[in-house]
């Protein structure tokens, strides 16, 4: 909505509007962005799917892509090393989001301790009795790439080294939710296209939609 001096403009759109323009625009066919765009609407779905909601106005009406080919397992028996007195590693997990975020949750005290990824800082927070630091707005082609979380007393150190993709590889290969199952698959699919996307934009490499 757009007003100035009493006059309103007002338009609406969509992520899938978007869509169905490039699909149909002439100028986009030998785009990999083709591609890029599906794999969102197939998100979007799947995120609809497993959270219950607008289930009869699904994202990827019209365009849905099986992305259900095996996910790789991913090693997870190295991910903390060091350790902090008075605090513990629990566990990791999504927060899904346009881009989403990954929460790291410990037990024990958080007092005088500091929260750093790349030189950054990061405040924790509390939940059902635990405390967790959240890294925000990671971007699908950085689902592979491992985040190196170190808590410090100034002292010691404990390190704690997680992907999106730990998160992926496991719930896909453990779930018995059949709508999470499917959001696993679809994120897989989601990261390998925009993997693909930004090494080849235009498309030159590969067939598209």
């Amino acid at each position: 909505t757009l007003t100035d001096s009493g006059n309103t403009y007002q338009t609406s759109t969509s992520v899938r509007v978007y869509a169905q323009k490039l699909f149909a625009s002439k100028q986009w066919d030998m785009l990999a962005a083709n591609d890029m765009m599906l794999a969102t609407l197939n998100y979007g779905a799947a995120t609809q799917n497993y959270f219950g909601y607008n289930h009869n106005d699904l994202a990827n009406d019209g365009y849905v892509k099986d992305y259900a080919a095996e996910i790789p397992a991913v090693d997870s028996s190295n991910m903390v090393s060091g350790k902090v007195s008075g605090i513990s590693f629990y566990g990791a997990s999504l927060v899904f989001r346009s881009r989403v975020a990954v929460r790291f949750f410990f037990t024990g005290s958080t007092e005088n301790l500091s929260f750093q990824v790349d030189g950054n800082t990061y405040t924790p927070a509390s939940k059902d009795g635990m405390h967790y630091v959240e890294i925000p707005d990671i971007n699908p082609q950085d689902y592979a790439k491992n985040i190196e979380l170190t808590v410090s007393d100034g002292t010691d150190e404990l390190v704690v080294t997680y992907s999106p993709m730990h998160y992926i590889s496991r719930m896909y290969g453990k779930t018995e939710n059949a709508e999470l199952k499917a959001l696993m698959s679809v994120m897989y699919g989601y990261y390998q296209t925009a993997v693909a996307y930004l090494a080849d934009p235009y498309g030159n490499g590969s067939d598209n939609v």
